[in-house]
C-alpha cells in the first residue's frame, strides 16, 4: 500500500510539469483504483470478533446519523413555514431599518428563512447587531 502510494506521488509530480495529454493515463488510474482495493480489505478485519465492539459504535453512529437527518429535515420545514408565513405578513408592510446595511425585514424567501434560522439557533440580532424583536415592535406595535 505505501509502495503504491509512492508511485502515485511520483506520477503525479511528474506528470504536474506535463501538459495535457499525459494527464489522462490510465495506468495511474489503476494504480489508484489497486490501492483503493488494497484499502477496503483491511474492512474485513472488522469481521474478527476482537473487533465487534468497534462494529458495534459504527452501526450506533450510522443508526444515530438516521435520526439527525430527520430532526435536520423537520428544522428544515419549520423554518419553510415560518419564513413563509413571516414573509406574507410582515415583508408585505415592507419594513426599512434604519442601520448602515439598509435591512428590509423578511423582504425575499431566503432572507426571511435565514432570520427565522438565526432566531432558533442563536439570538433574533439583525447584521447590525440590534434586536429584530425591538423593530417589529416599534414598526408593527406586536
Amino acid at each position: 500500500v505505501v509502495l503504491l502510494a509512492l508511485v502515485d506521488l511520483v506520477f503525479s509530480r511528474l506528470l504536474t510539469g506535463f501538459e495535457g495529454s499525459l494527464n489522462n493515463m490510465t495506468i495511474l488510474r489503476v494504480a489508484r483504483l489497486a490501492r483503493l482495493t488494497k484499502m477496503m480489505r483491511l474492512l474485513r478485519l472488522l469481521r474478527l470478533r476482537i473487533f465487534k465492539e468497534l462494529a458495534l459504535m459504527v452501526k450506533g453512529v450510522i443508526a444515530g446519523l438516521r435520526t439527525l437527518i430527520w430532526a435536520l429535515v423537520l428544522l428544515v420545514f419549520v423554518t419553510y413555514a415560518l419564513g413563509v408565513l413571516l414573509r406574507q405578513t410582515v415583508g408585505e408592510a415592507g419594513i426599512r431599518v434604519d442601520d448602515k446595511y439598509g435591512t428590509v425585514l423578511f423582504d425575499s424567501m431566503p432572507w426571511s428563512m435565514f432570520f427565522v434560522f438565526r432566531c432558533f439557533t442563536t439570538d433574533c440580532d439583525l447584521p447590525d447587531g440590534t434586536p429584530l424583536v425591538a423593530h417589529l415592535y416599534e414598526a408593527l406595535g406586536v
